[in-house]
């Protein structure tokens, strides 16, 4: 993998959980990696042809003196995230560091990596904790009952309650977690993690 780096990118930042600290702008040092595929500008001598790191440095510049976020890991994170997602990379490695943070030491940070892939499937798991989220404690039992393979008249007895009403709620459950089948609703349980009911 190709990359493309800046560093020491240096920033003025309201920063920092102290009071003091709410009214002053402090300097952020920013070291960035970002996976960039560059044998075409190689061959075209183009910068058409490559990730324009001018325009990258410049709008974290813009974003990190515009916020005003009170930990360098938050920072960092949304620094990660724009860069994915407004230039659209696959891969980006964010170095921050707050110098004179610490007394004695020349400066502290953090470091992250974060790639689309993987901010894809932290979204999936997020939205479908969203939707698990909504169903009430009735359906989230009927999830766990359905998922573990048991039909709608074994669910109804163990709940104790009408087959219809297990249909309700089981399509209840469908259409809140967007399932469009079983097999959909089994892979939302797995992607939870949620402990299937016994049979």
């Amino acid at each position: 993998m190709d990359k493309i780096f800046i560093h020491a990118l240096k920033a003025e930042a309201i920063i920092g959980i102290y009071d003091w600290e709410r009214q002053v702008r402090q300097a952020v040092l920013i070291d960035i990696e970002l996976a960039a595929d560059i044998r075409k500008a190689a061959l075209t001598d183009s910068i058409d042809d490559t990730l324009n790191y001018k325009r990258v440095a410049k709008r974290i510049l813009a974003f990190v003196e515009a916020s005003q976020f009170h930990l360098v890991e938050t920072l960092a994170e949304h620094v990660a995230m724009l860069v994915l997602e407004e230039f659209g990379l696959a891969w980006v490695r964010i170095t921050l560091s707050k110098p004179g943070a610490v007394r004695s030491s020349r400066d502290v940070g953090v470091a992250l990596e974060r790639d689309r892939a993987r901010r894809k499937q932290d979204n999936t798991v997020h939205d479908v904790r969203v939707h698990f989220e909504s169903l009430t404690p009735r359906e989230q039992e009927v999830m766990g009952f359905v998922t573990s393979g048991l039909m709608n008249k074994q669910i109804a007895a163990k709940l104790g309650v009408s087959e219809i009403t297990v249909k309700v709620h089981r399509g209840n459950v469908m259409r809140k977690m967007s399932a469009r089948s079983l097999a959909d609703l089994v892979r939302m349980a797995d992607v939870l993690g949620i402990r299937r009911a016994q049979l």
